[in-house]
C-alpha cells in the first residue's frame, strides 16, 4: 500500500513554513521518514527555497524532492492563489516504486540537448510497463513542445506529466526544484517506475464556439484562410453569432482551439489544444498564434466557459473514478487561467475532486501551461485541469 500525506503553510518565514509543512505532511501519512516528496510554492520564498529544502530534507529524512514555483498550490484542503503559500506532499518509502528526480539547466535552443540527458535517465532503469515522468520545463526558457517531441521519440510508452512552473510577479522567472537545489532556468522532474499503477485525466476550460474548419492556407504562425476564406473573416462571423446566443454580453478572450486528429470531426474534448492569439493581420485577413500552424489541419475559434468548464471537469472526474477507483494520493496540474479568475469563487476544483474521491491526499499547483498525453501522444495543453492518479497495483 502506498501511503502519502500533505502538508500546506503560509507562514511569513520561509523556513517555519516548511517546518510546519512538512510536519502536517508525515503526521498525515502516518510516517517518520518519506521515501520521497513533492513541493510546491509561490515565487514569496524565492530567495528561502535553497534553505527550506534542506529544512524538509532534514525532517522528512530523505533528499528524494521534486517540484517548482507556480502562482498558486493545490491540496486537498483547497488552492491558495496569488499569495504566499508553500504545499508538499510526503509518501512513503514504498516497495517497487522506484523514482529518480532531475534538474537540467535550459535556455532558447537547448531543448534537445536536456531532452537527450532526461532520456539517458530514462533508459538507464529497468524497463518496466510503466513510466511516468513528471517535468516542470522554464516557461520562459525552452519550447516545451520540442522537449516533449524528442523525449516521446526517445522513450517508448513514456507518458508525460506536469506544468510550466509559475510566479507571482514578484521575480520575472520561475523556479525547479530537485533534491536540495532551487534554481532559475531549468527543467526539473521525476521519473516514476515499478510496480504501481497510474491514470491520467484532462479537462479543459475552453469551449468551441465557432467550427471545426479546414485551415485551407497558412504560413508560418499565420492562418491566412479556413474552409477557403480570409480567417479573419471566420473569426469576425463566429463572434457575431456567438454575441447572439450570449445576448450581447462580453465573451472574454478569444482562442484557438486546434484539433489534434486528422480528420474533421464533431468538437470533443481533448481533441483540441487552446492556443492564444497574438494579432490578427487586417491586410492579409490572417489571424497569427504563437507556434507554427503547418502541421494543424482543422481548428475552431474557442472561448473560456465557467459551465463549460463543470461540465468537462466532471466528465474527466467521472472517466478517472471508473478507470482508478481507489487511487493512493493524486497530483492536479491546474493552469492558472482556471481558478477563481473563471469560477469566480475558490477551490472549485478541488471540492469536485473530494466529491469523487474523497479525502484522498492531493498536492498541485496553478502553472503557466499543463502537460499531459492525449490522442496517442504527449502534449502541452493550456487552460486545463490534469488529473493524475497513482495506486499501488493491489489497491485497484
Amino acid at each position: 500500500m502506498i501511503r502519502a500525506g500533505t502538508g500546506i503553510s503560509s507562514a511569513e518565514d520561509g523556513i517555519k513554513a516548511a517546518d510546519e509543512a512538512v510536519t502536517q505532511a508525515l503526521s498525515k501519512a502516518g510516517i517518520k521518514q518519506a521515501g520521497f516528496l513533492l513541493v510546491f510554492g509561490t515565487s514569496h520564498y524565492a530567495k528561502e527555497y535553497s534553505a527550506m529544502l534542506e529544512t524538509i530534507s532534514e525532517r522528512a529524512g530523505t533528499d528524494q524532492i521534486i517540484g517548482c514555483t507556480g502562482v498558486g498550490v493545490i491540496t486537498e484542503e483547497g488552492e491558495i492563489e496569488e499569495k504566499r503559500a508553500l504545499a508538499l506532499m510526503a509518501v512513503a518509502p514504498t516497495q517497487g516504486l522506484a523514482v529518480e528526480p532531475f534538474l537540467e539547466g535550459v535556455a532558447p535552443g537547448e531543448e534537445e540537448t536536456v531532452a537527450a540527458k532526461i532520456v539517458k535517465a530514462c533508459v538507464r532503469r529497468k524497463p518496466t510497463s510503466n513510466k511516468l515522468l513528471l517535468l516542470f520545463p522554464d516557461p520562459y526558457k525552452c519550447n516545451a513542445t520540442r522537449i516533449l517531441d524528442e523525449l516521446s521519440s526517445g522513450v517508448d510508452g513514456l507518458s508525460v506529466v506536469g506544468a510550466g512552473p509559475g510566479e507571482s510577479g514578484n521575480l520575472g522567472s520561475t523556479m525547479g526544484f530537485s533534491k536540495l537545489e532551487a534554481l532559475q532556468h531549468v527543467v526539473s522532474g521525476m521519473l516514476f517506475d515499478g510496480d504501481f499503477t497510474f491514470n491520467i485525466g484532462v479537462s479543459q476550460a475552453c469551449r468551441p464556439f465557432a467550427g471545426p474548419h479546414t485551415l485551407t492556407r497558412v504560413e508560418g504562425n499565420r492562418i491566412l484562410e479556413l474552409d477557403g476564406k480570409p480567417a479573419l473573416n471566420v473569426l469576425s462571423e463566429g463572434i457575431e453569432e456567438l454575441k447572439i446566443k450570449s445576448h450581447g454580453m462580453a465573451t472574454g478572450p478569444i482562442f484557438v482551439g486546434a484539433e489534434v486528429r486528422d480528420d474533421i470531426l464533431p468538437v470533443e474534448s481533448g481533441s483540441y489544444l487552446v492556443r492564444s492569439i497574438l494579432g490578427v493581420d487586417e491586410k492579409k485577413g490572417s489571424v497569427i498564434i504563437g507556434e507554427d500552424v503547418s502541421a494543424i489541419k482543422h481548428a475552431s475559434f474557442v472561448c473560456r466557459d465557467p459551465e463549460g468548464a463543470t461540465e468537462d471537469l466532471y466528465r474527466m472526474l467521472e472517466l478517472s473514478k471508473k478507470a482508478l477507483p481507489n487511487p493512493s494520493f493524486g497530483i492536479y496540474f491546474d493552469c492558472c487561467g482556471r481558478g477563481t479568475s473563471l469560477y469566480k469563487m475558490p477551490s472549485c476544483d478541488v471540492n469536485a475532486i473530494a466529491e469523487y474521491f474523497g479525502d484522498m491526499p492531493l498536492i498541485g499547483l496553478h502553472g503557466n501551461f499543463e502537460l499531459a498525453p492525449s490522442y496517442g501522444k504527449n502534449r502541452l495543453h493550456t487552460y486545463s485541469g490534469v488529473l493524475v492518479l497513482i495506486s499501488d497495483t493491489k489497491s485497484n
